[in-house]
């Protein structure tokens, strides 16, 4: 998925969406796929996890969960 962020960059950036137990989530491989240690910061995250990013508008209407997956 394709979107862009509204940071002092306003640079493009992809999410990938996941499907677990019927619900949609942001999973920002980019992010969290560290060279020195992996992080889950961007892992099964809602859309208020990215307050300061933007989806493409043909991806707006994905059914992604507001609230980040509770583990």
């Amino acid at each position: 998925m394709i979107g862009s962020t509204l940071d002092s960059f306003s640079s493009n950036h992809i999410w990938n969406v996941v499907r677990v137990d019927g619900k949609d989530y942001f999973v920002g491989c980019k992010w969290d796929g560290a060279e020195v240690e992996t992080t889950y910061d961007y892992y099964l995250k809602g859309r208020n996890h990215f307050p300061g990013h933007t989806l493409d508008k043909k991806y707006e209407f994905l059914p992604i969960q507001n609230e980040n997956m509770i583990r």
